[in-house]
């Protein structure tokens, strides 16, 4: 029927990548994919890599919710203010949540674009909640097309290139949705939630018919990946998550639509798992990739890793609750998650897993939230994490994290370093570690994701409106919190100081900067360009 708990109750890098080895694709945000010069002294010079990122004039930027497949490139600038220079109506459209039409406006959680540069131009790509899918010139937020769906975008679309087909068909827009108004989940048999549209054209190539399941959804939130050798994979919201050919000519006719072709299927959810849910066993996260592993959230209360190669489930870790927040991957092949009080007796927060250890061993740290009412969530992190892993190249501060929580406020925390506490795990069963915090804000509730800038601001997503924050970090002193070192084992503290806060309704979407302009939408109904 609904996810992001019936919308609220109706509630108002990347650069350039280089394919290396076993399929995986390397990504670097920071400096454009290249290396320094390495050629030989002697000899013939290299034959130049296949840019899987680039087809004629047109590279794509960020390809996926939060920039790459490591869920951690927000784009590339800064901005000192949050004040408009264009701004796009997307509009409003009703979808049906529960029995009732309701209306909705603007873009909401997830609903961040992809970006790309096309003729020396930036363009962007937005599915919205008045049912469209969007391609803009970034410069003034100019219309170039819309695709007309079936039913509201929630979730951020993802973008690839297949080198095999028609140059116009052949970078590819990957977008979820909602049911289709008119439909229902249990007496629909065809429900194409995820669909493939051609960036050059706007027009559609294939739909994906999300099949049932005990979930009460078919909705498809995530956001999926391309991960290479003709590839894709995809999680559906009835909990499922599917490899799919990324080839368009493998594209054919099934119970009536064109359908992509399955290459191998998971199933993200126990059996059990459903009646302690109440059948919400909903995968709304998308998944993030290490080497030849992707992990994904999936709202049955698991956090899966999943051997692409075998197509089958290598790790799990239990945490009971329901999870949207993504699965983000740090420059030492650790994992953090974001864990929502929901199904649990404890509290939510945010976790640090060590994949290379079975999932029930794999807890290196917890960070808990305080228990807050909000709407019809009790606390915990709605969100994903955002660090700043891609923005401290020569690691010269501290690793840290960053997160908003249903309970208002924004914290800042180490990514390594301990406070020397424990505290009590999200099932109140075992005692962890928690990390040092840094700093803390009240900015308000939030169930969004904040991002980084290249100037070490966060832009943070709220209901009280989108701030922007300094983050300092202050050689030697405590700041707003404890103290962390960096890789030359200096210490720093960090303060937090706002600069700017834009108010324009709600904003549930993830937003991303780029040159010198934040873009974001707002539940207003408008698509904003600040800076």
């Amino acid at each position: 029927m609904t996810t992001r708990r019936e919308f609220l109750r109706a509630l108002g890098i990347m650069g350039a990548l280089a394919a290396t080895g076993a399929g995986t694709i390397s990504l670097s945000a920071c400096n454009n994919g290249k290396s320094q010069d390495q050629r030989p002294v002697e000899g013939p010079e290299p034959e130049p890599r296949d840019d899987p990122w680039t087809d004629g004039n047109t590279q794509i930027m960020m390809s996926t919710f939060l920039g790459n497949e490591f869920r951690r490139y927000y784009g590339k600038g800064d901005v000192s203010k949050l004040r408009v220079k264009s701004k796009f109506r997307l509009g409003c459209s009703e979808s049906v949540v529960g029995k009732k039409r309701k209306s909705f406006c603007g873009a909401g959680w997830t609903g961040q674009p992809s970006v790309y540069l096309e003729g020396g131009k930036v363009m962007l790509v937005l599915g919205g909640y008045d049912q469209y899918l969007r391609k803009f010139e970034a410069a003034g937020l100019k219309e170039v097309w819309k695709y007309k769906n079936d039913d509201i975008m929630k979730g951020a679309g993802s973008v690839y290139i297949d080198k095999t087909a028609p140059e116009q068909d052949r970078i590819v827009l990957l977008q979820g949705s909602r049911l289709g108004n008119g439909n229902t989940v249990s007496g629909s048999k065809i429900i194409p939630s995820f669909r493939a549209i051609s960036y050059r054209t706007g027009k559609e190539l294939w739909r994906f018919n999300v099949p049932k399941s005990v979930c009460y959804s078919r909705d498809n939130d995530s956001s999926p990946l391309y991960l290479g050798n003709g590839m894709l994979f995809n999680a559906v919201e009835s909990g499922y998550g599917f490899f799919l050919s990324s080839k368009i000519s493998d594209a054919a006719l099934l119970d009536g639509i064109k359908q992509p072709k399955v290459l191998g299927k998971v199933k993200l959810y126990e059996d059990s798992d459903a009646a302690k849910h109440g059948n919400n066993i909903v995968v709304e996260a998308s998944p993030a990739r290490i080497g030849d592993r992707v992990f994904i959230a999936s709202g049955a209360g698991h956090i899966y890793g999943i051997d692409i190669n075998k197509m089958e489930i290598d790790f799990d870790y239990f945490t009971g609750s329901d999870i949207d927040g993504s699965t983000v991957v740090t420059k030492e092949n650790m994992i953090l998650a974001t864990i929502e009080k929901q199904y649990v007796p404890g509290r939510g927060g945010v976790v640090k897993l060590d994949p290379s250890k079975p999932g029930p061993d794999s807890v290196v740290w917890y960070f808990p939230t305080k228990n807050a009412s909000v709407a019809e969530w009790d606390g915990g992190v709605i969100g994903t994490v955002a660090i700043n892993d891609e923005y401290n190249p020569d690691k010269q501060y501290p690793d840290i994290w960053i997160t908003l929580a249903i309970d208002g406020n924004l914290y800042v925390g180490s990514q390594h370093e301990l406070s020397g506490e424990t505290t009590l795990d999200m099932l109140n069963k075992k005692k962890y570690p928690v990390p040092k915090l840094l700093a803390k804000m009240n900015v308000g509730p939030s169930i969004a994701t904040p991002i980084i800038t290249s100037g070490n601001k966060i832009v943070a997503p709220t209901y009280n409106g989108l701030h922007l924050i300094q983050i300092e970090f202050v050689k030697g002193k405590k700041g707003d919190g404890e103290t962390a070192k960096n890789a030359a084992g200096e210490e720093y503290g960090v303060r937090l100081k706002k600069l700017d806060t834009f108010t324009a309704g709600s904003f549930e979407a993830t937003p991303i900067v780029w040159d010198d302009t934040v873009y974001c939408s707002s539940r207003d109904g408008y698509l904003y360009a600040l800076g």
